[in-house]
């Protein structure tokens, strides 16, 4: 129960964080990863739910939320692309 609770507000947590980023920046693509993505895959369709019930309706017409392909690589990877850009 009390996992289930943290799992409950974690979503609703991400969901706000995502809701703010898609009405400021109005991206095509939402990609969300890390560790707690790949332990809760059904958490991307919670959020995407959420999302498009809360988001500006013209910021989610075309939005897609996506599990990133890198998984928790990601940070480590965008990092050395950082690095790597600015040699």
């Amino acid at each position: 129960r009390a996992a289930a609770m943290l799992l409950d507000n974690a979503a609703l947590v991400l969901i706000a964080g995502v809701v703010t980023l898609v009405n400021v920046l109005n991206p095509a693509r939402c990609l969300l990863g890390g560790g707690v993505m790949e332990g809760f895959p059904d958490l991307i369709g919670r959020i995407s739910e959420g999302v498009r019930k809360r988001a500006l309706a013209p910021a989610v017409e075309k939005l897609e939320i996506l599990p990133a392909r890198l998984g928790s690589k990601a940070p480590v990877m965008g990092a050395a692309s950082l690095v790597f850009q600015n040699l």
